[in-house]
């Protein structure tokens, strides 16, 4: 999944060789922070049926810190150019998971 992420985001953002490699590390250690995260909250939430609105609130301000922090490592092995197109994609891509989750 990172090496796709990564090399279409390198496609769009017309990207060196590089800074496709480094883009790809970037993604895969988000990728098991994410993991961890996840294993963490389920082993949390083991036994519950629903998940609390708070914990809800606190996945969501992880995930967050997670692509701030991402983010900016990303933005120091793009170009500024590359950087501003790069927030223009993540922006497009999470208007679109925002109009597919409101159709479930």
């Amino acid at each position: 999944m990172a090496t796709l992420a990564a090399k279409r985001t390198a496609m769009q953002l017309e990207l060196r060789a590089d800074q496709e490699q480094a883009l790809q590390k970037i993604y895969l250690k988000r990728i098991d922070e994410e993991k961890t995260l996840r294993a963490e909250r389920q082993e949390k939430l083991k036994g519950q049926q629903e998940e609390l609105a708070e914990e809800k609130d606190a996945r969501l301000a992880d995930r967050q810190k997670l692509t701030e922090k991402y983010n900016a490592q990303i933005k120091e092995i793009l170009t500024a150019e590359q950087y501003t197109k790069f927030l223009q994609l993540q922006e497009k891509r999470s208007r679109g998971r925002q109009r597919i989750e409101g159709y479930n």
